[in-house]
């Protein structure tokens, strides 16, 4: 499963940019377990649609979907 098809399935708020390379997250599951609010800074967890590896540009969390 690409990362995009997880998104969408799943119903997260995200949008693609990078002139279609990435996607960006509303939501970053990382950032609540290390004290960041995520309604102060939305929109910061991006992730490589082809790759699978994504940074929280906000708790540095960084990793790979596949």
């Amino acid at each position: 499963m690409q990362p995009l098809d997880l998104f969408v399935d799943k119903n997260i708020p995200h949008r693609i940019v990078s002139s279609g390379q990435e996607i960006l997250s509303k939501i970053c599951p990382f950032c609540k377990s290390r004290g960041v609010n995520t309604e102060e800074h939305p929109w910061h967890l991006y992730i490589n649609r082809y790759t699978g590896k994504f940074h929280c540009k906000i708790c540095g969390a960084r990793g790979d979907f596949s």
